[in-house]
């Protein structure tokens, strides 16, 4: 093998080891953070709870949604305080 593509790929396969170590560490931070905020301990748990909490979004959305047409029906559909 030629010296120069050698070290080409002695480069490539060091910054690739480089790049995979960053990877490592960010997955880590983020796996920390998770456990910290969240008390998730593995990303299947995240998305559970994620799931868990989109579901009680949209669901008090649809609450907040009936309050509020109540409350113009009763406010404002009878034509009291305007």
């Amino acid at each position: 093998m030629e010296t120069k593509r050698f070290e080409q790929l002695k480069r490539e396969v060091e910054s690739a080891r480089s790049e995979a170590a960053q990877a490592k560490g960010a997955f880590e931070q983020l796996m920390k953070q998770l456990k910290e905020e969240f008390g998730c301990r593995s990303v299947e748990e995240a998305q559970k709870l994620l799931r868990k909490l989109e579901k009680e979004a949209e669901e008090a959305e649809e609450s907040y949604l009936e309050v509020e047409a109540a409350y113009k029906k009763k406010w404002h559909g009878s034509g009291a305080g305007e």
